[in-house]
């Protein structure tokens, strides 16, 4: 039987693509299908000639090896994370995609997306538009590891605001954290500043900017809940009530948030349970922000007084030009942090997360070409996307980051942001809530200048050298 070149995929790409099946099998990966229906022509049918009989069982159970690994992962809720921290059980790696020369022409240059649950598959849009068509030149996909290691979870939970002992003040109950808890949040502090001080790329791109302006490091991702609760945390161990009271979040904002009922369980649950670990941190004032990039900045301190290698760093948050850099990746006129004018790609799959049902008029169907039947009981993309009309914000890694590897700059939550010289805050990039206008990098403030604390807010931290 004569191959078909144009339909065969080359044994170099052929075993990349099965060796990481032990790891994260995508299913909507553009070539999956293609993979399986080599291996169903030259390992399942008989008499072919192209593999020796061991080969060929060597191949089924590398393929049947990761289905039940991706099987098991599913039902387990443990899968692996570019955040390092992220989901139920905190993993301990990193793993990342990126591309090498060597394999077959014309391959698509994919932007790494996550695939940790079905969150992380569904909410990164596809390849389609989120991609740069290489012609002319090979490549094949591999695999790297970023060497940070994490500190293993007591058995007991991290502390949650909701389960830890408490201590009954006249005005506020305050929780009172085990030794075991101190201990657990001592190291999580010690492993955020261990990133800051080796400026990992894969968490704080280095921001290159034009005009004279210095560059800086943008955190890749908005401030998560675990990051600042253990800032709270180390507050409360530090003996910082006041500032602790000054800088927690109101959770009872969640409740008709939006105008919803929807989502007030979030009051309850948000903030407190380790499943919402990596999602942004949200109702938290202005104050809350600035006093957590102080926090930082001075924990820093105490390691450069005993380690003159650290750099000395000035951790705040980004002014509104800065911002307006890093979310365009350096584009003029840039109207999303990706590519295109559009919050759709060419599939239709959503480039971000936002209000559902401000656009129902507007959106192109089908979307994801799968997705023709649209719940509209949904209030967000990302709700609709996953079919759960409880979901608002999603994790701060889900769908593509821009070309500077900077995750959800545009929806999700709206960031806090210096709006001029005195330190006068707003808000930029549009949150679950919003509609396609105010994604718009450069659309107007849906909020007063310096804000309240709000569920559809958060922010995230620049970091610079200091001369």
């Amino acid at each position: 039987m004569k191959r078909d070149e144009q339909s065969i995929i080359s044994e170099t790409e052929l075993n990349a693509l099965l060796a990481r099946a032990f790891l994260n099998l995508d299913k909507n990966h553009n070539k999956t299908e293609k993979v399986m229906e080599t291996v169903a022509q030259y390992t399942l049918v008989k008499n072919h000639q192209t593999f020796t009989t061991f080969k060929k069982a060597l191949l089924l159970g590398i393929v049947f090896a990761g289905f039940v690994f991706c099987a098991f992962a599913f039902f387990n809720h443990n899968t692996d994370s570019h955040n390092n921290y992220v989901n139920n059980n905190m993993v301990s790696q990193i793993k990342k995609e990126t591309l090498v020369e060597t394999a077959p022409k014309k391959e698509i240059k994919k932007v790494f997306a996550l695939k940790t649950k079905a969150e992380r598959t569904v909410l990164s849009a596809e390849a389609d538009d989120l991609v740069t068509q290489v012609e002319g030149r090979n490549y094949q996909w591999q695999e790297f590891q970023v060497n940070q290691t994490q500190p293993s979870e007591p058995a007991q939970n991290f502390a949650m605001l909701s389960n830890t002992s408490q201590e009954k003040t006249d005005e506020y109950v305050f929780p009172v954290l085990t030794e075991k808890e101190m201990k657990y949040n001592e190291k999580q502090k010690k492993r955020m500043l261990r990133l800051i001080t080796k400026l990992n790329n894969a968490y704080y791109p280095k921001i290159k900017t034009t005009d004279g302006m210095p560059s800086f490091y943008m955190q890749a991702a908005e401030i998560t809940n675990l990051e600042y609760r253990t800032f709270l945390f180390d507050l409360l161990i530090q003996g910082k009530k006041e500032d602790f009271l000054k800088a927690k979040p109101s959770q009872d904002l969640w409740i008709n948030a939006a105008d919803q009922t929807t989502f007030n369980y979030l009051a309850k649950d948000y903030f407190t349970e380790k499943k919402y670990n990596d999602y942004p941190v949200v109702n938290i004032s202005p104050q809350g922000a600035e006093m957590y990039c102080n926090w930082l900045e001075s924990e820093l301190e105490l390691i450069n007084a005993k380690d003159n290698k650290a750099p000395k760093v000035k951790i705040s948050l980004p002014n509104e030009t800065e911002w307006m850099i890093a979310a365009s990746a350096g584009r003029k006129n840039a109207m999303y942090p990706w590519p295109h004018d559009s919050i759709q790609n060419r599939v239709n799959c959503f480039m971000a997360n936002c209000c559902f049902q401000k656009l129902k008029e507007k959106i192109r169907l089908p979307i994801c070409n799968n997705h023709e039947k649209v719940d509209e009981s949904c209030y967000t993309t990302a709700g609709m996307m996953l079919r759960d009309p409880g979901t608002a914000s999603v994790l701060v890694w889900c769908y593509n980051p821009n070309a500077f590897g900077l995750y959800a700059m545009s929806g999700n939550v709206s960031e806090l942001v210096y709006a001029d010289e005195n330190k006068n805050i707003k808000t930029k990039g549009g949150n679950w809530a919003s509609d396609f206008e105010h994604l718009v990098l450069n659309s107007e403030d849906e909020f007063e200048l310096n804000p309240k604390a709000s569920p559809k807010i958060g922010f995230r931290i620049i970091i610079k050298i200091k001369m």
